[in-house]
C-alpha cells in the first residue's frame, strides 16, 4: 500500500502559522492540564511539540485530502489519538515529525504507536518535516512512508539517548518504507 502514495507525497504543501497555531494552542492547554498527558512537562514544552506535530499533520493532509482526525484528545480513547489524517480512501494516517537524517523517536511515543498499529488504528506512518520559510506559513516536506506492519522490527536502540531510531535505509531496502524526500522538488501542491 506504502507504493500507492509515493507519488502523491512527492510534493511540498503550505501550512498557515495561524492555522497551525489555533489548533495546536487548545490542545497544548488540555494535554498540559493533564499529568499523564503532559508527562510532566510544562505548558510551554507541550505546546512546541504539539505545534511542531500539527504542522506536519496540516501538511500531510493538505497533500492526501480526506479527513483530519479533530476529535478531542482523550488518552482513554484511542481512535482520538491513534491517527491523524484519514486519506480519502479511508488508509488511516500517523504522521511524525521527523527533524534530522534518522527518524527518531521517543520510547514511550514508540510504544503508543505500536500498541495503535496492533490495535488495526493505523495503516500507513508518514513522517515529514517543516521549515520557515516565509512570514506568514511554514513549507511541510514528507520524509518517509513506512509500512506499520513492519514498523517495530526496524526499531533499534539508540547509542546516544534513550530514544530508539528507524532503520530506514533497511526498510528501504527491504521495501517497508519509501523515502519521497527530493530536494529538486518543482511541485508545492497546497496552501492550508
Amino acid at each position: 500500500m506504502i507504493e500507492n502514495y509515493a507519488e502523491q507525497l512527492n510534493t511540498d504543501s503550505y501550512v498557515s502559522k495561524f492555522s497551525a497555531a489555533d489548533v495546536a494552542i487548545p490542545i497544548a492547554k488540555s494535554i498540559s492540564s493533564n499529568q499523564i498527558q503532559s508527562q510532566g512537562e510544562g505548558i510551554e514544552t507541550v505546546y512546541v511539540r504539539t505545534l511542531e506535530g500539527f504542522i506536519c499533520e496540516l501538511g500531510i493532509h493538505a497533500i492526501v485530502g480526506g479527513e483530519h482526525n479533530k476529535q478531542t484528545f482523550d488518552y482513554r480513547t484511542r481512535s482520538t489519538y491513534a491517527w491523524d489524517v484519514k486519506t480519502k480512501q479511508g488508509h488511516r494516517i500517523e504522521v511524525k515529525c521527523h527533524k534530522n537524517y534518522w527518524f527518531t523517536i521517543s520510547r514511550s511515543v514508540a510504544s503508543t504507536l505500536i500498541n495503535n498499529i496492533k490495535e488495526g488504528y493505523v495503516d500507513l506512518i508518514v513522517t515529514s518535516y517543516f521549515s520557515n520559510d516565509f512570514d506568514n506559513y511554514y513549507t511541510v516536506h514528507p520524509r518517509l512512508i513506512i509500512d506499520p506492519k513492519t514498523f517495530k522490527s526496524y526499531l533499534n536502540k539508540s547509542k546516544y539517548s534513550n530514544n530508539f531510531y528507524y532503520s530506514h535505509l533497511s526498510a528501504i531496502r527491504s521495501g517497508d518504507c519509501i523515502d519521497v524526500s527530493n530536494p529538486g522538488i518543482q511541485s508545492l501542491k497546497s496552501v492550508v
